[in-house]
């Protein structure tokens, strides 16, 4: 199927422009890698015998009664292909994705574990269905990573704790049972970071398990724009934002990500080494279960990533001058912004420390002053940042009249005093 070439452009002119981006992958996501897909003709659960297989080893009830015979089923029929499969181009192009922005989120209901072997961030992909990479005991859910390339035994392995000899099974999600809570928590703060202008990309999944299904919904909500990578258009069509740009995750991802306006092209043009070295300095990545703070420590880092880009994209637009304060205002916003990361890691290890003593793990009050008057200056520097790329826009364009310029410029002064 072949991707429509306008649509293609106004769905990388989105993802662009995007502030947050969330991918959304299911079984389509790793079709073309040789894993079979559950739903549709030839889906692991199409048929009688597919609805059987779904109704006893799919749900806890085979793996209590006839764990043996679940188990060769599932190394057999699940688990082997997986362990064969290699990431397609699909995988590749959301990695690359990744690279230019830290800050994308993959929540996937796949277990295949493809997206980190393509190199994505493990801390930034969130397996919403659990994964084949470990298993865990039936009795008392003991876990046993053993990696993603082993061969596992055919016949049923038993928990090696002492006192417990379950058999194991696959710490995957079941059919009735609950999503793995850090694993869901995390593609719930994605989400809710997602707003006006940022996308949701929705790709190789018919969405029709919930509660994962409703993560779209909750984005067009929140005002994102939905770009669905299917093969056909699935039930989000019906909602607001929605774009289809159709095709398969090995050949419309890769086209979405390197289309000649797409991000790849702006991260280049729009400035130079020094975008480049911004985009990639360890910025702050927000952990499964961040603080108010950490939130606003990535949102300044990325705010102010945004900035700068904008900043030197006009600059090769208009053709404008660079302003030595500009530039220096810049700096002093990017030094407050991580002198608050530090305090706020200083409160962190010194509150662990405690803990680590056998104190109570709370933060000391010397520690919570520093990282609130750290947050005071941040504040006095933001608006300081504003008035100077205000002063800076109206210096460079204005080209009739000297006064409003000189009238800016007295403003910023006195501003600049007072903050001072």
């Amino acid at each position: 199927m072949t991707t429509d070439p306008d649509m293609l452009e106004k769905c990388a002119q989105i993802v662009a422009n995007a502030r947050h981006i969330v991918c959304f992958t299911g079984a389509g996501m790793s079709a073309e890698s040789g894993i079979g897909t559950f739903r549709g003709g030839s889906g692991l659960w199409s048929g009688a015998l597919g609805f059987i297989v779904l109704g006893w080893f799919g749900t806890p009830i085979g793996w209590k009664w006839t764990p043996g015979i679940a188990w060769s089923q599932y190394i057999d029929k699940f688990y082997n292909p997986i362990r064969d499969a290699q990431p397609n181009e699909g995988h590749r192009a959301l990695a690359r994705l990744q690279e230019i922005y830290p800050d994308m989120s993959i929540v996937t209901q796949n277990v295949d574990g493809l997206h980190q072997r393509a190199g994505s961030n493990p801390d930034r992909v969130f397996e919403v269905h659990g994964t084949v990479r470990r298993s865990r005991c039936i009795t008392n859910g003991h876990i046993y990573d053993f990696g993603e390339e082993i061969n596992l035994p055919r016949k049923s392995p038993t928990c090696r704790v002492e006192g417990c000899s379950s058999t194991l099974r696959p710490d995957c999600v079941l059919f009735t049972e609950s999503l793995p809570t850090d694993q869901w928590m995390g593609a719930e703060l994605a989400t809710r970071q997602l707003g006006p202008g940022d996308v949701m990309i929705i790709v190789g999944t018919s969405a029709q398990v919930y509660p994962a299904a409703g993560l779209p919904e909750s984005a067009t909500r929140r005002g994102a724009t939905l770009i669905d990578v299917n093969l056909e258009r699935t039930n989000f069509s019906r909602l607001k934002n929605y774009e289809y740009l159709g095709g398969t995750a090995a050949t419309s991802l890769p086209a979405l990500t390197e289309s000649k306006i797409g991000i790849q092209t702006l991260h280049k043009s729009s400035s130079s080494s020094l975008i480049n070295d911004i985009t990639n300095s360890n910025f702050s990545t927000l952990s499964n279960n961040p603080s108010r703070v950490d939130r606003l420590i990535a949102e300044y880092h990325y705010e102010y990533t945004r900035i700068l880009r904008l900043h030197e994209r006009i600059k090769e637009i208009l053709h404008m001058q660079d302003i030595e304060a500009t530039r220096q205002t810049l700096d002093e916003w990017l030094n407050t912004i991580n002198n608050v990361q530090d305090r706020r890691r200083q409160e962190i290890d010194n509150a662990a420390e405690k803990c680590r003593s056998g104190e109570p793990r709370l933060p000391d009050e010397k520690d919570v002053l520093q990282l609130a008057e750290a947050l005071r200056i941040l504040r006095i520097t933001t608006r300081k940042i504003r008035t100077v790329l205000w002063y800076w826009l109206y210096w460079s364009t204005n080209s009739t009249t000297h006064k409003i310029p000189l009238i800016a410029r007295h403003q910023y002064e006195q501003l600049n005093t007072k903050l001072h």
